[in-house]
């Protein structure tokens, strides 16, 4: 099995998972992937997705700010080097807005996690 996406939560914690969906429409970005219960748990357990609230400047182009205040709500997706998403997607700080996961049926714990983030021109 080869893991093409790390995502880093609580300062260098991670975990890795197989890249499955990374579309980007202006600054939001949703990210599909599939993760063991293991991981999933931790990232889960981690982070607290919608506390994220959104500024505007002058330009309009929005920033975010993580409202948790411990910096929970910050993770950072990270493409593994060597490998074809790599190659594609360039590292992103994002701030989720949500995240979802359902089994995927007839593999052995898989689970498929769907995360919905924004990400900021600049980060406050």
């Amino acid at each position: 099995m080869m893991y093409d996406l790390n995502i880093y939560y609580s300062g260098n914690s991670y975990i890795s998972g197989m890249c499955s969906q990374w579309d980007t429409q202006n600054y939001g970005i949703t990210c599909e992937l599939w993760l063991k219960k293991g991981p999933f748990t931790s990232l889960n357990d981690n982070i607290r997705p919608g506390a994220v609230k959104e500024f505007y400047n002058i330009l309009g182009k929005p920033k975010y700010m993580d409202t948790s205040w411990q910096g929970l709500n910050t993770i950072r997706l990270s493409p593994v080097n060597g490998t074809q998403l790599y190659k594609m997607r360039n590292e992103k700080v994002v701030y989720p807005k949500s995240i979802t996961s359902s089994p995927i049926v007839g593999t052995s714990g898989w689970i498929v996690v769907k995360i919905d983030a924004l990400t900021s021109s600049n980060s406050l």
